[in-house]
């Protein structure tokens, strides 16, 4: 009887964007193991691995703003009367993951602008998001108070820095990819967009409270 891993014999497995937990084993190949992502190409080709890429990349691009906007749509059900125009934000949200998973990898005209805006948002929006975020938290945490303009130019040195690093990540992604070898600098930065996400969600549901209440 032929004996293995159960880990050799779930990468052996094709991927499919119906399983949740193959959008979790496509990311640890990316951040850990990228020799498994090189295996599946050379064995199943891009077919389902694209169809499963473009759900995890759509859910990672609008998660921060889906939290930004949930938190938004919960202070205003606990503050005042329910508001129906945030029912509607969040729907367009909805739409637009649902959106940009459909139709990521198409190769049509509406293919490439869907691509083209979730790779602005991603480039661009999350970075921000993240920066506001670290400028916010350290702010409330040193519990000094800053100065706006003072504030928005550290905001924007750190913006800045996120941009460096989130080109440099997407270069090596590719690199690692390829190369099979996991990096350290693409690990790191998901490891920041992880806490940016954490950090939305106590400062959405927790955190303008405290502001509010200092």
């Amino acid at each position: 009887m032929a004996t293995g891993s159960p880990t050799n014999a779930n990468s052996c497995r094709p991927l499919s964007p119906w399983r949740p937990q193959d959008y979790l084993r496509l990311l640890w190949w990316v951040l850990v193991d990228p020799s498994q992502l090189k295996l599946y190409l050379e064995t199943y080709g891009e077919g389902a691995l694209r169809r499963v890429s473009k759900w995890l990349l759509s859910t990672l691009t609008w998660l921060p703003f889906i939290i930004i906007n949930l938190a938004l749509t919960w202070r205003a059900l606990t503050e005042t009367p329910p508001q129906p125009e945030r029912l509607w934000t969040n729907i367009g949200f909805i739409l637009a993951w649902s959106l940009t998973g459909w139709l990521g990898d198409k190769k049509n005209i509406l293919g490439f602008i869907v691509r083209l805006i979730t790779d602005f948002i991603r480039q661009a929006g999350i970075p921000f998001v993240a920066a506001i975020n670290i400028v916010a938290t350290v702010n409330l945490l040193t519990d000094v108070p800053g100065d706006p303009t003072m504030l928005g130019i550290v905001a924007f040195i750190v913006y800045t820095l996120l941009l460096i690093i989130a080109y440099l990540t997407e270069r090596k992604l590719k690199e690692s990819v390829r190369t099979g070898r996991p990096s350290r600098l693409v690990q790191g930065s998901f490891g920041v967009f992880l806490l940016t996400n954490i950090v939305l969600c106590w400062w959405g549901f927790i955190g303008w409270r405290l502001v509010r209440w200092k």
